[in-house]
């Protein structure tokens, strides 16, 4: 199941993962292996587009601009993915718990911006309780 709210990219993943070792710290270890093989940018692209599935990597002469995972990723991503990974199947997973860390971050440095709890709740497809839950959790 995905997270609520407005969709994450891939360049915040990135954001956040760069900024914030506890972030980087949640991406799964099939996650990491890749951005070792691919790069991290590339890796998340493929993570917030087929998060959660299995991908077929074509191979390199196949990984064109016209290959459906090209309109996905883009295709400098894919050629990149193709050259480290071509012909091989690929789980990719949801990074679920690096997402919600991100949104947990985001809802306390609005809330620290002055946005109400109801807004914030809306913005993001949470209840208000679960949003001050998420609050509390960060006071001292």
């Amino acid at each position: 199941m995905s997270a609520p709210g407005p969709p994450l990219d891939a360049d915040a993943l990135l954001a956040a993962a760069s900024a914030t070792p506890e972030i980087a710290d949640l991406l799964p270890h099939s996650v990491r292996e890749l951005a070792a093989d691919v790069g991290l940018p590339v890796a998340l692209r493929l993570v917030a587009a087929c998060g959660g599935t299995t991908v077929y990597v074509p191979v390199p002469h196949k990984a064109g601009p016209d290959h459906p995972l090209a309109a996905r990723i883009g295709a400098d991503s894919l050629a990149t993915l193709a050259a480290g990974r071509g012909g091989e199947p690929l789980d990719v997973p949801s990074c679920s718990a690096a997402r919600r860390a991100v949104i947990r971050q985001r809802i306390v440095r609005q809330a620290a911006d002055g946005v109400p709890a109801a807004v914030l709740a809306a913005r993001w497809g949470y209840s208000r309780s679960h949003i001050h839950r998420i609050l509390r959790k960060q006071d001292p």
